[in-house]
Order: C-alpha cells, then sequence, then structure tokens
C-alpha cells in the first residue's frame, strides 16, 4: 500500500498499522468540519435561490451574501487545517 501522507519519523521506525491508524484518526477529526460545510452550502444554497426569487428583497440579499461569504471563508479554513494535518502539522478536531 502506498503511503498517502507522510508523517514526520520518530527515531523509530513506524509500522504500517499505526500510520493505518493515524490515517483514521484524522479522518474521523474531519467529521465535524466536512457536516458543517454540508450544512453551510445548503444554506447558502436556499438563500441564494430564495434573493433570486425577490431581488427586491434587500435583507434576503445581505442573508444570501453573508452565507456565501461565510462559506467561503469556511473552506479556506478547511483547506487550511486539511493541508497542515496532510503534512503532520495539525492532529484533532478543529
Amino acid at each position: 500500500m502506498e503511503n498517502i501522507v507522510e508523517f514526520p519519523l520518530p527515531d523509530r521506525t513506524i509500522t504500517e498499522a499505526e500510520v493505518d491508524k493515524l490515517h483514521a484518526q484524522a479522518f474521523r477529526d474531519l467529521e465535524t468540519e466536512v457536516s458543517d460545510l454540508q450544512r453551510m452550502g445548503t444554506i447558502a444554497d436556499r438563500l441564494v435561490m430564495e434573493w433570486v426569487d425577490d431581488k427586491d428583497n434587500v435583507r434576503r440579499m445581505e442573508l444570501a451574501n453573508f452565507a456565501v461569504n461565510h462559506l467561503s471563508d469556511m473552506l479556506d479554513a478547511f483547506n487550511e487545517g486539511y493541508q497542515a494535518r496532510w503534512c503532520g502539522e495539525k492532529r484533532g478536531a478543529a
């Protein structure tokens, strides 16, 4: 099996079982963030669709704009955390 993530090696050799355990934990740590992203995407989609149906409603436009901007921020943070975990620089949930 090919190593997907390169973890910093201690003075001893890490077994394949230990690497698998680290990978499994890393994916479990991302579960909450993935669910949050999915929820925010759904919220943003619904708000934008409502706003498009009623372009004169300024409040809907503000909410849609907020949701899309917040989703973008969440995706940036998720990507940053994912890359840090990939490089072994971060462990655990956000």
